[in-house]
């Protein structure tokens, strides 16, 4: 047999062999296990499909916001027993505790806590059947809990920060939901100054001296324009920081440096998150609720960096500067930021 032929069976076997392979390799090696020790369990991913992938990423971008986070909190001194807060939204079964401020993609969440307990309750989870009462409840469950169960909600376990490696026994979930402070300040107005809403009433009551910035036309669509509002922001600062939850900072509502919050979701990147989230909250059995956005309400679907530069655009170079001092803590701690020349926010992931 001469050598050419030799050859052309050789790379015909070689072929088949590998062929073999690729087909068998996804029956045979149906999970990718990343490396592993005595006290963690490996965190499978599915290589039949990108999931893999995308799971690592939205790995790498949890772990990076928490050591931005510990970074900037490393001198803090974290509660030991449970501080009841009305942002607090609770499921002790799960051990989850996530503080929900307004104006963060909370109302989602909301539907979502109160879910887990129709499921527990066999009842239906249609959303149909959430009301205002069930909001209020999912607020108020931090003032009547036992100081043991406190106590399991915020206590850490080795590894449970790891997020390439499955929870480990008995690992609480704290999460904090944030928004980049400019586009949650600019829904808050958006919504809570809408024609068609009354909660600016409460707002005039609340703000001291917030009728005598009104100044410019207001449009048809809002009782006060948003340069007035942001006038009056810049400028009655400990008022914005301790009046409103629409408006506080969300390190005045949520105390980032006093509870060791685990897992940052963002409001800007929940859709990359989600899938990754669920999986890791072994929430996969419950559908977390999109609300949909009516007159006036927020979206997290708008482009926040061209949101944002249109109506920083329409301040004056102080007022934006001020308004953001307000928010320092915020774009601090949890990583956003903005440039004051050409406008553009960032931090989104």
């Amino acid at each position: 047999m001469d050598i050419k032929r030799l050859c052309f069976i050789f790379s015909g076997v070689n072929l088949l062999v590998i062929g073999m392979f690729i087909y068998s390799f996804p029956q045979m090696h149906r999970y990718i296990y990343v490396k592993k020790d005595s006290d963690a369990r490996p965190l499978t991913f599915d290589v039949n499909t990108n999931s893999g992938e995308l799971n690592w990423l939205a790995a790498g971008r949890f772990q990076e916001r928490l050591k931005h986070k510990r970074n900037v909190c490393k001198t803090a001194k974290y509660q030991k027993t449970l501080k009841s807060n009305l942002f607090y939204l609770l499921d002790i079964p799960r051990r989850y505790i996530m503080c929900a401020p307004f104006k963060s993609g909370s109302s989602s969440w909301h539907h979502t806590f109160w879910a887990m307990r129709r499921k527990r309750a066999n009842l239906s989870m249609d959303s149909t059947y959430f009301t205002h009462l069930d909001w209020q409840g999912n607020q108020g469950r931090s003032f009547h809990i036992s100081v043991e169960d406190g106590i399991k909600l915020i206590t850490s376990v080795p590894g449970d920060d790891d997020f390439n490696r499955e929870p480990p026994p008995r690992s609480s979930f704290r999460l904090i939901l944030t928004r980049h402070p400019f586009a949650r300040f600019i829904s808050g107005w958006n919504q809570k100054f809408h024609v068609t809403i009354d909660y600016w009433k409460t707002l005039y009551r609340g703000f001291h001296g917030l009728k005598s910035y009104k100044k410019l036309p207001t449009g048809e669509n809002h009782v006060m324009a948003f340069e007035d509002f942001a006038n009056y922001a810049a400028n009655n600062s400990k008022v914005i920081r301790s009046v409103d939850g629409h408006f506080m900072p969300i390190s005045s509502i949520c105390k980032p440096c006093e509870l060791d919050y685990t897992y940052i979701l963002k409001a800007e990147s929940i859709g990359k998150d989600e899938l990754w989230l669920k999986k890791r909250l072994g929430m996969e059995d419950i559908a977390i609720f999109r609300v949909g956005v009516g007159p006036g309400r927020s979206t997290t679907k708008n482009n926040p960096v061209t949101n944002i530069k249109y109506y920083m655009s329409k301040l004056q170079p102080n007022i934006v500067k001020r308004l953001y001092e307000v928010y320092k803590e915020d774009f601090d701690t949890f990583g956003y930021s903005f440039n004051f020349t050409t406008l553009e926010a960032g931090g989104f992931e």
